[in-house]
């Protein structure tokens, strides 16, 4: 699957600022990566703009960064692309109207900028089974501190329930669509 991200419109939604700075915009890039390379995924990244008047593109392992150049806009090359590669499992992440109608006459699926952000790439890492994330605390200051021992250990020996992290299956009066199908497939392929 290819991620398909309109650079600016994701950094501009998830930061609620009207300009992004040049590190911004390269920190932004460095996570997409990070989170790309950690899921096997492969990644598009378009911005507004650039130094030459048509776009150019620099790839760096599993991410593209297209830049429109300054006779084009962003939105122009993320739609030539989705033409372009019509025959590939794209998801578009932009919260722009106009590119999320494109991608569907198109048959992509697309998901909301800040969603997408939120939702996947600033997610805390879940802990390993058996991690405790906070310090055990007495339940009284008499307790021996042998009470301490004991409880870490036992915490580590914890199993998790056979359901845990696995997807409750839906009842039947409330199954997917084909096309609600398709769109949780290419979401489970984010996290």
């Amino acid at each position: 699957m290819i991620l398909l991200i309109d650079g600016y419109n994701v950094i501009k939604q998830v930061h609620d600022e009207k300009q992004v700075a040049h590190e911004q915009r390269d920190a932004f890039v460095a996570k997409i990566a990070g989170y790309l390379k950690k899921r096997g995924l492969i990644g598009v990244i378009a911005f507004d703009g650039g130094q030459a008047p048509y776009p150019y593109k620099s790839t760096s392992g599993c991410v593209t960064v297209i830049f429109s150049g300054y006779k084009q806009t962003a939105d122009d090359v993320i739609k030539k692309y989705l033409d372009e590669h019509k025959n590939d499992e794209i998801l578009l992440v932009s919260s722009d109207h106009e590119l999320r109608v494109h991608a569907h006459v198109l048959g992509k699926e697309t998901i909301n900028a800040y969603e997408f952000y939120k939702r996947y790439v600033q997610q805390p890492e879940q802990p390993e089974p058996g991690h405790v994330q906070t310090p055990l605390v007495k339940i009284s200051a008499d307790a021996p501190s042998e009470l301490d021992a004991l409880m870490e250990e036992s915490t580590r020996q914890l199993s998790h329930k056979p359901n845990d992290g696995q997807v409750v299956r839906r009842p039947q009066a409330e199954k997917l669509s084909k096309k609600e199908r398709k769109r949780e497939r290419l979401l489970d392929k984010l996290k």
